[in-house]
């Protein structure tokens, strides 16, 4: 696509972002010596040359280099996004003091507050944090996504009734969903799988466009509740939406499996392996699966071997191995 359109700025932004998230730096590295010939070295450039070489573990380059310096034009969003680079290559002060800045210039802005919050949580300032969600809170703006952190606080100290609470009020946001299942995961724990499911049933009811995507997660509650026919009714229904759901079409062969139905999950484990062919999670399902219940062995070994040589780190698949 870059070739064909190797003089489109934004084509070559979209190659060198390919590049990278398959950690092909070089050819990402020409892509912004296109993009420099250009004169279209701009601010969103800088930020994805920075975030190509915090990837690489080149942090010096990263936050040092003249060329990726963000110029005076730059959004506040794009702000936030350098200290939150900084803050994922352990720059954790730097990012501090960006967003910092950013807030006394911007002290209503909610993205800001919340990025703050982060990085004062991550550099281990907890009230810092805190206060600063409070402050969040109270102000209206990203009212969600502050009750989901705090909610995360009383949950690490075990105030468990108000984590629960503050949970079931992130009703909308991108995090909508992450703070239901938590509040399921708490009920459950605490009541049983029939308390987790009446949650989930309960807030789908009141918010229907939260029903696909909890979906999977009610049907990882009736598995483990050992309910394998309604859980694998409803990862059939989301794959009938989403037939590509690499990660629901794996839980739907562990629920085949946990039910004594060996064959079938074998089936369907190679199914997923055949559609992924380069998934080293698919092929180590599908061998840890037939190691620990068939003789298949050597196949077993093979596939093992392939997705440890993908994921050399992962200990999942060391596991297998071991």
């Amino acid at each position: 696509l870059a070739g064909s359109f190797r003089k489109t700025p934004c084509v070559l932004r979209l190659a060198a972002t390919g590049a990278i998230a398959i950690e092909d730096y070089k050819r990402a590295d020409k892509y912004f010596d296109q993009l420099d010939g250009l004169g279209a070295f701009d601010n969103d450039t800088r930020l994805l040359a920075v975030a190509r070489y915090v990837r690489d573990d080149n942090t010096d380059k990263a936050f040092t280099e003249e060329k990726f310096r963000l110029d005076d034009a730059a959004t506040v969003e794009q702000q936030i996004e350098l200290a939150v680079l900084n803050a994922n290559a352990d720059e954790t002060q730097n990012a501090l003091n960006m967003l910092l800045q950013l807030q006394a210039e911007h002290p209503k802005d909610g993205d800001v507050a919340e990025a703050l919050a982060l990085a004062q949580l991550q550099a281990g300032e907890t009230q810092a944090s805190r206060e600063t969600l409070m402050g969040l809170l109270t102000g209206g703006s990203k009212t969600a996504n502050a009750l989901f952190y705090l909610a995360r606080f009383a949950e690490s100290e075990r105030r468990f009734d108000q984590a629960l609470r503050m949970y079931s009020q992130v009703d909308h946001g991108d995090l909508a969903v992450a703070a239901q299942q938590r509040a399921a995961a708490l009920l459950r724990e605490r009541e049983g799988v029939p308390a987790a499911l009446q949650h989930i049933d309960e807030f789908v009811e009141r918010h229907p466009r939260y029903g696909l995507p909890l979906s999977v997660s009610r049907a990882s509650l009736y598995s483990a509740g050992e309910y394998y026919d309604q859980a694998l009714a409803l990862y059939d229904d989301y794959l009938q939406i989403k037939p590509n759901a690499e990660f629901a079409m794996l839980a739907r062969a562990d629920v085949l499996l946990r039910s004594d139905q060996l064959d079938a999950a074998l089936d369907a484990f190679r199914d997923t392996v055949k559609r992924y062919p380069d998934s080293p999670t698919a092929m180590n399902a599908l061998g840890y699966t037939l190691a620990d219940r068939t003789r298949k062995y050597r196949e077993a070994e093979k596939l093992i071997d392939k997705a440890l040589a993908l994921e050399p780190d992962n200990p999942a698949i060391i596991d297998s191995k071991g």
